[in-house]
């Protein structure tokens, strides 16, 4: 008998481990029960997940170049028309236009056609009986008669804006259209013809003193007249007429009224003056007209333009009524 170590205890090997079998577990559906077919249910299994997969390094394209297509030459087309047909036509085309603008520059122009406004008839008023009596049935009316070939006149051209208008510097004074001053001497051309001085020369000529001028001494009326060299003269009793070489007229003529008496018809805007000499006057508003008086004489001035309508001769006008005298 072996000698035994009472301290020592042996203990039994342990049971070496066995391999885990998968438990089968059969079930049966309701539906298969007590006699229906048996099905087992095997539990799946953990699936091995593979390591992931690096991608390769991307290539780099290559590019094809495009196949060139067989160049193909050009076939010229033949013309069908020939060059001189061309030309046919050009000519044809442009003798076309020529006829058509001959024709439209000699095309008739038609006359608009004017209608005459419908004249309307104006009746004498009837004959009116008045209570009152006529306290002076001598006494006389002096009622102007009325000029149906009155016109208004406008003022002539003044190129230089210095009074005189073209006519009168070209025609009278010989001074120049372009030129305000035409001497220099400081005053407008105008101004100095208003006042009796000459325009085209030095300084203080007067205008009676040049022969642009000449002096009509009128005996009938006691005046003397500075008027324009080359006008005509035409007097008659009481009244003398000088005429321009281009048709307007200065009218002198006595007056048998009083300034206080006399008025200048047709005209309500009239205004009082003095002349040059220091006879008192009575101008129109068209300055036209004026009456004046000259110690215990009055008489009126008139600028009739005639036909044409534009007053041309406006500074030699006042410079007659500045420059006359009594006799």
């Amino acid at each position: 008998m072996p000698e035994q170590n009472p301290s020592t205890i042996q203990l039994p090997s342990p049971p070496s481990p066995q391999k885990e079998e998968p438990v089968v577990i059969f079930t049966m559906p309701e539906s298969y029960r007590h006699g229906a077919v048996v099905q087992a249910h095997i539990p799946s299994l953990a699936k091995k997940v593979s390591p992931p997969v690096v991608p390769a390094a991307p290539q780099k394209a290559q590019t094809i170049p495009p196949k060139k297509s067989p160049s193909t030459p050009l076939l010229k087309k033949k013309s069908l028309v020939s060059p001189w047909v061309l030309l046919a036509g050009g000519i044809f085309i442009l003798a076309l236009a020529i006829a058509g603008g001959i024709l439209y520059l000699n095309r008739p122009t038609s006359t608009p056609m004017v209608t005459k406004p419908p004249v309307e008839q104006v009746f004498p008023p009837a004959d009116t009986v008045t209570d009152f009596e006529d306290t002076n049935p001598s006494e006389e009316v002096d009622v102007p008669p009325a000029d149906v070939f009155e016109i208004e006149a406008v003022p002539g051209q003044d190129a230089d804006s210095d009074g005189l208008s073209n006519v009168e510097e070209r025609l009278l004074y010989g001074t120049d259209v372009s030129l305000p001053d035409t001497d220099r001497d400081g005053f407008l051309d105008g101004n100095e013809v208003f006042h009796g001085y000459t325009p085209n020369g030095l300084s203080p000529s007067t205008l009676r003193e040049t022969a642009t001028v000449k002096v009509f001494d009128w005996q009938d009326g006691g005046l003397s007249i500075l008027i324009p060299k080359g006008w005509t003269i035409k007097e008659e009793e009481g009244l003398v007429r000088f005429g321009a070489t281009t048709g307007e007229w200065f009218l002198f003529q006595k007056v048998s009224k009083t300034f206080e008496e006399s008025v200048i018809a047709k005209d309500e805007n009239q205004y009082e003056m003095t002349t040059k000499q220091g006879y008192r006057a009575l101008m129109s508003e068209n300055q036209q007209t004026v009456i004046f008086e000259v110690g215990s004489q009055v008489y009126e001035l008139e600028y009739d333009v005639g036909i044409k309508g534009t007053l041309d001769y406006v500074q030699t006008f006042y410079m007659t009524l500045n420059t006359l005298f009594p006799l």
